[in-house]
């Protein structure tokens, strides 16, 4: 932040570009499923649920953890947003010059070289400070968010084993279930599995999101409190994660890809049963506030 406001870049990039990416897709449903954090994600309803909720002396106290990490990541993603409109030249030309956003989002190149030599754009204007030291702090920093949310997403996985395999031998320790949720996620990195159903992650990050908000309302309708602050963007979610997979199954057996295509239309069906869930939950909670 002291480099942004040292640096005081003027804004390269356009303040409105179009509504309809000629890869990803519109801006709704896609922008809400590529983006796995924000607002909400269920990758973080785990966590706040099976890791952060252990580190709490009361519950009173996820008040401000939760707000400050909200404060925080919003921070980062300014950050992140004025990196590539203002401390990056932008060139959306056929041939974009070297050093822009585009031509570091490349063939070579990608997101994490382009924020780290933003970043090291910024860095440059501290005194003290060079482009070359900012753009290694840069990749250093992705590095541990990399690496600490390999590491919780390992615990999580061993806590969601755990708990399913219960009955079964081997599964019920954490010794057994850390190795399978370790020996998975190798087999997906070295084979390059990962890159077959990452296109799917985004969907099903918020499919679990959806699930975790009509958990938390179900709670709600059974201590007879309000609900629609949870169950409201509970069926937000369902929306628009149907509709982001109906639009990427659509793509997927354009470009002959059965196997993704296949993912897409199975989470499309788990969508349209955590609907009739909350369908089931609203007639209940409607019976109960009637007696």
């Amino acid at each position: 932040m002291l480099g942004l406001l040292a640096a005081h870049p003027a804004i390269h990039a356009p303040a409105f570009v179009t509504g309809m990416s000629p890869t990803q897709g519109p801006v709704w449903p896609m922008l809400f499923v590529m983006i796995a954090c924000g607002a909400i994600s269920g990758f973080h309803s785990l966590v706040g649920g099976g890791t952060t909720s252990k580190q709490l002396a009361r519950e009173t106290d996820g008040l401000r953890v939760g707000y400050g990490a909200m404060i925080l990541e919003a921070g980062l993603a300014g950050l992140v947003v004025l990196i590539a409109a203002g401390a990056l030249p932008w060139d959306a030309g056929a041939s974009p010059a070297a050093g822009s956003l585009q031509h570091l989002m490349g063939p070579g190149g990608g997101p994490i070289l382009a924020f780290a030599t933003g970043f090291g754009a910024l860095v440059d204007a501290l005194p003290g400070l060079t482009a070359p030291m900012g753009l290694f702090f840069g990749v250093l920093m992705i590095n541990a968010f990399v690496v600490t949310t390999l590491d919780t997403s390992t615990r999580l996985g061993r806590f969601v084993l755990e708990e399913l395999g219960a009955g079964v031998p081997g599964l019920g320790n954490r010794w057994g279930a850390t190795l399978v949720t370790v020996g998975a996620a190798g087999w997906l990195g070295a084979s390059g599995g990962y890159d077959r159903i990452w296109p799917v992650f985004g969907a099903t990050n918020q499919l679990v999101a959806a699930l975790s908000l009509l958990v938390v309302s179900a709670w709600l309708v059974g201590l007879k409190k309000p609900r629609a602050l949870t169950l409201v963007p509970s069926l937000l979610m369902l929306a628009t994660t149907v509709a982001a997979l109906l639009w990427q199954v659509r793509g997927f057996l354009r470009d002959g890809q059965p196997l993704l295509a296949g993912a897409g239309i199975s989470l499309v069906l788990l969508a349209l049963f955590l609907a009739w869930e909350a369908r089931g939950l609203l007639r209940r909670a409607g019976g109960r506030e009637r007696e």
